[in-house]
């Protein structure tokens, strides 16, 4: 995918082309969902949190400088999005369930269960993940997940390269001690 090329379709929106909207969507609507799907984990919120991301940047077509490339556009409304609908979730889960420890009930499924090919380690990756703050999982997701370059990171989540670095190392720190019962 050429820079140029999305920056022609952009300009024939901003012209009241639809049809060069529509390509837009259909090149980029399955990274959308999968970066909004690795932070929510959840089909359903991720088709909203795309979706969603969609709408805004049709309605502000007309403010993109094209200073960021459009994948670098998209990719920052998405994971905004992404990041205030687990804000709005946490917020959610406080309050109904204010007693809960999830790497507590992690930590005991894994040391009943003695076959330990059942346990499905993903599962207890993903859940570590959630307990993230929500920077840390963004750039977790955008750099080994979605396999971006930290430069293209930092652009998205609009910070230093250092920042991004940092919140990488200080994200695998705290996975390696939510984890660490799986060592032992």
């Amino acid at each position: 995918m050429a820079q140029t090329d999305d920056q022609v379709l952009v300009e024939q929106v901003c012209q009241g082309n639809l049809n060069a909207f529509r390509v837009l969507v259909e090149r980029y609507q399955r990274y959308a969902y999968q970066i909004a799907y690795r932070i929510l984990r959840s089909h359903h919120d991720a088709e909203d949190a795309s979706q969603e991301a969609f709408v805004r940047i049709y309605q502000s077509i007309q403010n993109f400088r094209g200073e960021a490339k459009f994948s670098t556009y998209l990719y920052r409304t998405v994971v905004n999005l992404s990041l205030n609908a687990l804000r709005r979730r946490g917020r959610e889960n406080r309050s109904e369930n204010p007693g809960r420890d999830g790497e507590q009930e992690d930590r005991k499924e894994f040391a009943e269960n003695p076959n330990i090919e059942l346990i499905d380690v993903g599962d207890h990756l993903h859940r570590a993940i959630g307990r993230l703050s929500q920077k840390q999982q963004a750039v977790l997701v955008l750099r080994y997940y979605e396999g971006l370059s930290t430069r293209e990171v930092s652009e998205i989540l609009r910070c230093s390269e250092g920042t991004v670095k940092q919140q990488l190392h200080r994200a695998m720190m705290k996975l390696q001690k939510f984890l660490h019962y799986m060592r032992d």
